[in-house]
């Protein structure tokens, strides 16, 4: 693992050089700090290092040499990355062939896992990053395998410079101890019947890095679908008999989730110090405004793991009390002994003091003050709804508007245990799609404050299942409609209006539509297939946001790499879509061009800043500069001059 590689950044075409092993290293990273930033309990992991000079592991009694059991399996932390970039520190001295047994720590990491889980349902996933040149004796590893696939066990290889035949890159001088080792990893993978994978180092740094969209998932939520009068009052003011309303038993699952952008974290050694050191200057700063006790300071600044640093800053609001247990009017000190004389200037110290949780109320900030709002009053406005999903009316779907359709997307499907819902649901669903209607719900969650919202259900016929798609509508008091005028026109005679300067002429549509048809991305510039056709260039189901995979990627970067100040780079996959493709901009060109000289585009110039503006805000430096009468009143000073002589004169 001592040979070097280069890995280039598709963005910039920058290169770096780096060991055969820190480049596999990456994955593992990638995969540690997606461990951390989930911050889930039940997601542990531990390193197992073979071929090194040192021997340490639970099974070395039994002949297991060479093996070190680096990291115990446990919950990741900042410190396990550290941890592994030290990896490389601790490789054989000794040459080849190099001693470790693959098989021996494939065993043994199996073993880790099974003592660490006992009888726990948990994942198991076991990723291997070797360059296959270590000698390894693989009797038994058939039943190892078996004993693996009862285990569900996953296993990933990552071969440095192993074979990859898609690549085109087949070694030429491959010694036998590693033409032995990758044949057997291969087969050991294509064993296993789950997502078993031997790949490349670089094809695993690739998908580590590629865009990976989450899959949703969500436990059912149990709901009932009603239409009719469910409401017997109701249903007699209507007319209506409420035993004829029809109750289907249903349940609501996640289709599609809104994903947002990361939010900011301090993830490095140098956000840890710049953090550590504005904390330094503002108790400083407050210590000289007397507004902390002396002594007081953060006890927590130091315990930190490198590499991480998160900080949440929590307020904690209490009601200030007198000697006799009373509340203290604000602004009235004459009898607290904890407050010194204080003006308007320099506020008083408080020290810290136990609250009553009844002597506090909620209060909401109106303008410049505060509005007490306890939970009696919230009690007298907030109305109490019931849990329910109510057809209100139906809909033809060519009216519902596409903006109209709000947040997030979710299944609505029959209850698998009730085979007369499931009839009843089915049928209208089948009505609905056969007249291409769609059904608007009233529905209230079971929350405790839920408010009635409004939904639309569209039903979806497949070929083994029926079902809605709950998407949240707005009210009618949400829209707000807004009307613009038309284009400017001139009327030259009655009925006939000819065009003006704003309005577009036919030539100018025209090009305007070529321009549109010749911005299409939907196709290659050339055939790719065998039989002629082009394949998309652009796939919406295939296409990634970078505000959300690249922000992740360079936290990952940074989360692993605490000492470097690079960015992590950017994937091909993403880079694809920061620029349009060459053979559109070429197709392009000459349409835009006349586009240009129809229309006469030209650039906006910039504005300048107003003067009248500069005065009202009361900038400064125009309030230093000295006036020159001469500059302002000019020859009105000359004349009021020679009157003077003259005056004088006489």
């Amino acid at each position: 693992m001592a040979g070097r590689v280069t890995a280039t950044d598709p963005s910039s075409g920058t290169t770096r050089s780096m060991t055969r092993l820190e480049y596999g290293l990456e994955v593992v990273k990638h995969q540690v700090a997606n461990m951390l930033l989930a911050g889930l309990k039940t997601a542990h992991c531990g390193i197992v290092l073979f071929g090194t000079d040192h021997t340490q592991n639970s099974l070395a009694a039994s002949g297991y040499e060479y093996i070190w059991e680096f990291i115990s399996p446990s919950q990741p932390s900042a410190l396990t990355l550290s941890r592994i970039s030290s990896i490389p520190l601790h490789q054989t001295s000794s040459v080849e062939p190099f001693k470790g047994d693959l098989l021996s720590a494939i065993i043994l990491c199996n073993h880790l896992m099974g003592e660490t889980l006992a009888a726990k349902k948990w994942a198991r996933k076991l990723v291997v990053v070797t360059d296959g040149r270590t000698e390894t004796d693989w009797n038994g590893w058939k039943e190892q395998m078996e004993k693996m696939r009862i285990d569900e066990v996953t296993l990933n290889v990552i071969g440095l410079d192993f074979d990859d035949p898609q690549a085109g890159y087949i070694e030429p001088t491959k010694p036998e101890t590693k033409a032995t080792n990758e044949a057997k990893l291969q087969r050991l993978c294509k064993g296993l019947s789950n997502n078993s994978s031997c790949s490349t180092a670089r094809a695993a740094v690739m998908n580590a890095q590629a865009p990976q969209p989450r899959v949703t998932g969500s436990n059912p939520t149990l709901m009932m679908l009603s239409l009719g009068y469910p409401d017997s009052e109701t249903a007699k003011s209507e007319g209506y008999d409420a035993q004829e309303t029809l109750f289907i038993r249903c349940e609501l699952q996640k289709c599609t989730t809104i994903v947002r952008p990361m939010s900011t974290k301090k993830m490095s050694k140098f956000g840890v110090s710049s953090e550590l050191e504005r904390r330094r200057k503002d108790l400083e700063a407050a210590s000289e405004l007397e507004q902390h006790p002396p002594g007081h300071a953060d006890d927590e600044d130091d315990d930190y793991l490198p590499g991480l640093l998160q900080t949440n800053r929590k307020h904690v609001y209490v009601n200030k009390q007198n000697k006799d247990g009373h509340p203290q009017d604000a602004g009235d000190d004459s009898d607290d002994p904890d407050m010194k004389l204080s003006s308007d200037d320099e506020p008083a110290p408080l020290e810290s003091r136990e609250a009553d949780q009844d002597s506090l109320a909620k209060a909401y900030k109106y303008g410049s003050s505060l509005v007490i709002f306890d939970k009696e009053d919230e009690a007298k406005i907030r109305q109490t709804f019931s849990p329910s999903l109510e057809i209100r009316g139906f809909t033809a779907l060519k009216t519902v508007p596409r903006h109209h359709l709000l947040n997030n997307v979710y299944y609505l499907s029959p209850l698998p245990s009730d085979p007369g819902s499931q009839l009843a649901f089915s049928a209208l669903v089948r009505a609905m799609h056969d007249a291409n209607r769609a059904a608007i719900a009233r529905y209230v969650s079971r929350s405790v404050t839920a408010e009635p919202k409004m939904v639309i259900l569209i039903p979806v016929v497949e070929s083994t299942i029926r079902y809605f798609l709950f998407i949240q509508v707005p009210f009618a008091e949400d829209l707000r409609e807004y009307l613009f005028p038309s284009l400017p026109s001139t009327t030259t005679s009655p009925n006939k209006k000819s065009n003006a300067q704003y309005v577009p002429t036919k030539e100018m549509e025209e090009a305007m539509d070529d321009l549109v048809d010749k911005m299409d991305l939907s196709a290659e510039d050339e055939s790719s297939t065998v039989d002629g056709r082009t394949q998309p260039w652009l796939e919406l189901e295939n296409a990634c946001n970078p505000a959300v995979h690249h922000v992740k990627n360079c936290v990952l970067h940074r989360l692993g790499h605490p000492d470097s100040k690079d960015l992590a780079c950017v994937h091909p996959a993403l880079a694809k879509y920061m620029a349009p493709p060459p053979h559109v901009a070429e197709r392009v060109a000459s349409t835009l061009e006349r586009v240009i000289q129809l229309a006469d585009v030209k650039a906006v110039p910039s504005q300048t800043k107003s003067k009248r503006k500069n005065a009202a805000s009361g900038n400064p430096a125009d309030a230093n500069e000295k006036i020159n009468l001469d500059d302002i009143l000019g020859d009105i000073l000359d004349d009021m001059d020679d009157l003077d002589q003259s005056i004088g004169a006489v």
